[in-house]
């Protein structure tokens, strides 16, 4: 019963491009493809309502998340001036 259990969450993991790494007992460790961040960085007001941001500040961060490189970042020119000269 384990084996076969094994092979289901194996051949499940495979389909879905990744590689199991472990299988004990109950429990299993899989590994998938890497995941790209692009992130946007921005100083601004931002609002809070029920858990969610809102404001320019958060339009101009998610504009420049769109620009930013996989596995990169995008800073404005505000963020850019606040930290420049800066060192730690």
């Amino acid at each position: 019963m384990v084996t076969a259990r094994r092979q289901q969450v194996g051949l499940l993991v495979e389909q879905r491009r990744g590689r199991l790494v472990d299988f004990s007992g109950h429990n299993f460790l899989a590994e998938r493809r890497k995941m790209e961040f692009h992130i946007g960085l921005h100083l601004g007001e931002v609002q809070v309502r029920d858990e969610q941001l809102f404001g320019n500040g958060v339009n101009i961060a998610a504009r420049l998340e769109a620009l930013a490189p996989p596995d990169g970042v995008c800073i404005s020119a505000k963020v850019q001036e606040e930290v420049a000269g800066r060192t730690g």
